[in-house]
């Protein structure tokens, strides 16, 4: 039996049964039989917010795919037909999360205007666990029977493990259904060996073309399908129009924090926000009383003082560029051989959106440890990217990675790309969620000892902006 998924994981109790996923194939893929499927649940360790599940069919199967002219999508002239015989169903922790939404949309943006780049065709989704939606019929159509959807009982022995006899199948959590791209992770030994520059080439060429042939955003955030007899929230703003029929696209906001009433369409908007997000999350949880008190009386002092005096907010003409936001190995998949390896897909694209050009960057040179690259990979990515014209400025100013001015550990970029990777460090650290995720399994000790450290972080960030400004007159 597969370990149990541990409680404090998002996507614990998150469940569904052989039954409901061969329905949502033959429901999706009206060709497909049952008999041809087999299902394997992606192993506990190797997903944390969503429940996976591998399909795989004996035999292939075809599927449309939406053909786009200049003035929308056409499904009425001519369809073309792709096929597979392996598929992932995603399944989110959360009832109601928007993300399905984002990373469907995202997907359909880069089929439309960056079809070179391998990523999974979306062949169905639901927002809510009960319609289904597929690119050819967007408005989609309820389960046949309400028992589809409802919490039933299951079977004493599940192929995952983790289904026992008595436990309930979960409702109510959306989902996407997509293609299964060939490929592995990337792995440190892909890194460091001979093939390692190659990879980072091949990685920052794709980034690269979404980069420069996705059309820049008028806002920052995350995407929402919305149909066209819809009126829009005043926080959002349109982005693509028709990229389904019936079915626009709009930049709304950042799906992990709170909504926001209107649209985030300046950095300093936008870092406001973030910032004033993970406040409230200090102020509401209560693991965080021990550092909750000088963290928010530095924070909103900074926010008030220095913030705005920031030289990466000078700029008055500002392109909001289309971002993976979690660009790590786990989510790139290469295919090797002896002599030679191949990018074959990006993946998990559910946090993408448009962000301010740094953004991508900031996030990655931040966590570069965590996210298990090497500073010298990186370096080579970095250098491909600027080749390709598809760094911004703050960031090309230094390629090497070694610090460029007093705010050490910062490997590249000149003093403003320093300002976004700091004002990320803040915006981590302020309420750190891997404390409050996993405080039913810490000591006492152990939490003091990691919040003491987050705030020395946010203590130091904030001393480094206010050093960058001290010399700037205030406005």
């Amino acid at each position: 039996m597969a370990c149990a998924t541990p409680p404090f994981f998002p996507n614990y109790d998150v469940h569904f049964s052989d039954s409901t996923i061969q329905t949502i194939l033959l429901r999706s893929l009206p060709a497909v039989k049952s008999e041809h499927m087999s299902i394997e649940p992606l192993p506990f360790g190797n997903s944390f917010n969503n429940r996976i599940y591998f399909v795989n069919l004996s035999e292939p199967t075809t599927f449309p795919r939406p053909q786009w002219t200049p003035t929308g999508c056409d499904t009425t002239t001519s369809v073309r037909v792709d096929e597979a015989s392996s598929f992932v169903l995603k399944v989110v922790s959360r009832p109601g999360a928007p993300k399905p939404q984002n990373e469907v949309a995202c997907l359909l943006l880069l089929e439309r205007y960056c079809p070179s780049v391998p990523t999974p065709r979306v062949i169905a989704w639901s927002d809510d666990g009960k319609r289904i939606r597929t690119p050819l019929d967007p408005r989609g159509s309820r389960a046949r029977s309400p028992s589809w959807f409802l919490r039933r009982l299951t079977r004493a022995s599940r192929q995952n493990g983790e289904m026992e006899k008595g436990q309930m199948e979960t409702k109510g959590r959306g989902w996407i259904l997509m293609t299964r791209v060939s490929g592995r992770i990337i792995n440190k030994d892909d890194l460091t060996g001979v093939h390692g520059d190659a990879i980072m080439i091949q990685m920052a060429e794709l980034v690269a073309t979404w980069r420069k042939q996705m059309p820049p955003a008028r806002a920052i955030g995350n995407l929402r399908l919305m149909g066209r007899t819809l009126v829009a929230p005043r926080s959002a703003t349109l982005y693509d129009r028709s990229i389904l029929p019936g079915l626009d696209v709009y930049v709304d906001g950042v799906i992990v924090t709170e909504p926001n009433s209107t649209p985030l369409n300046t950095s300093l908007k936008y870092h406001t926000h973030k910032l004033t997000v993970e406040l409230r999350r200090l102020k509401t949880a209560k693991v965080f009383e021990q550092t909750r008190e000088p963290v928010s009386e530095l924070v909103q002092h900074f926010i008030r003082e220095t913030l705005p005096r920031l030289s990466m907010f000078s700029h008055t003409a500002e392109e909001m560029i289309f971002t993976h936001d979690d660009l790590s190995p786990r989510n790139v998949l290469v295919s090797a051989t002896p002599s030679a390896i191949e990018v074959t897909a990006v993946i998990d694209f559910e946090s993408a959106g448009f962000f301010p050009a740094p953004e991508e960057f900031g996030n990655t040179v931040e966590n570069i440890y965590k996210r298990s690259w090497t500073l010298h990979a990186y370096e080579q990515f970095l250098s491909t990217l600027s080749r390709l014209e598809a760094l911004p400025e703050s960031l090309s100013q230094s390629l090497t990675s070694s610090p460029s001015d007093g705010t050490a550990q910062i490997a590249f970029g000149g003093p403003e790309f320093h300002q976004a990777v700091l004002l990320s460090r803040i915006a981590g650290n302020i309420a750190p969620w891997w404390v409050k995720q996993e405080v039913d399994t810490l000591s006492d000790e152990e939490v003091k000892r990691q919040l003491t450290e987050a705030r020395a972080r946010v203590e130091k960030s904030v001393e480094s902006l206010e050093a960058m400004v001290s010399r700037e007159p205030r406005p």
